[in-house]
C-alpha cells in the first residue's frame, strides 16, 4: 500500500475539522473521548453574534450550517473589513493540517483582528488534536494539547 493511499482524504479532513469545531463550540467530547472538550478562550469567541472562521486551511467541503453557534466563514480581507467597521473581531482559524499515515493532527486557534490593518492579529489560545483511524471511525488520541499565545 502506498503512503498516498493511507493518507486521509480531503473529505475525511473536512469531517475531522467539522468535528473539532463542533466540539470546541459546544463543549461536547471529542470522538473517542468521554470528557467534555473545553476550548480555551471560548468566551471571547462567543462574545459576538457570529463565530468568525477564517477560510485559510479549511477543507473545501466543510459544512458549518448545523454548528451549535452561528458560524460565518470569511476571508482575511472580509475579516479585516469587519474589524475596521466594528472594532476588534475575535475569530477562529485552523492551522495547516499535518497528515501522516492513518493519523491527522489538527490545530484550531482563537485570535483577535484589530481595526488597524498594519497590526498583526493578537493571539489568544489554541488547541492541537491528533486523530487516528480505529476501524471505520476516527478518534482523538489522548488529551488535546492546549496552548496560550
Amino acid at each position: 500500500m502506498s503512503d498516498q493511499k493511507s493518507k486521509p482524504s480531503d473529505k475525511t479532513l473536512a469531517q475531522l475539522q467539522k468535528s473539532l469545531l463542533e466540539c470546541a463550540l459546544s463543549g461536547q467530547p471529542l470522538p473517542g473521548s468521554d470528557r467534555p472538550f473545553r476550548f480555551p478562550d471560548l468566551a471571547f469567541v462567543k462574545n459576538q453574534p457570529e463565530v468568525f472562521l477564517l477560510d485559510e486551511n479549511l477543507a473545501e467541503s466543510i459544512s458549518v450550517e448545523d454548528m451549535p453557534l452561528p458560524v460565518r466563514v470569511m476571508s482575511r480581507d472580509e475579516l479585516q473589513a469587519a474589524a475596521q467597521a466594528e472594532g476588534d473581531r475575535t475569530y477562529l482559524s485552523f492551522q495547516p493540517p499535518h497528515r501522516a499515515g492513518d493519523a491527522v493532527r489538527l490545530g484550531l486557534e482563537a485570535k483577535i483582528a484589530t481595526p488597524n490593518p498594519s497590526q498583526r492579529a493578537l493571539g489568544l489560545s489554541s488547541v492541537q488534536v491528533k486523530f487516528h483511524k480505529v476501524g471505520d471511525d476516527w478518534q482523538a488520541d489522548d488529551e488535546p494539547t492546549m496552548l496560550a499565545s
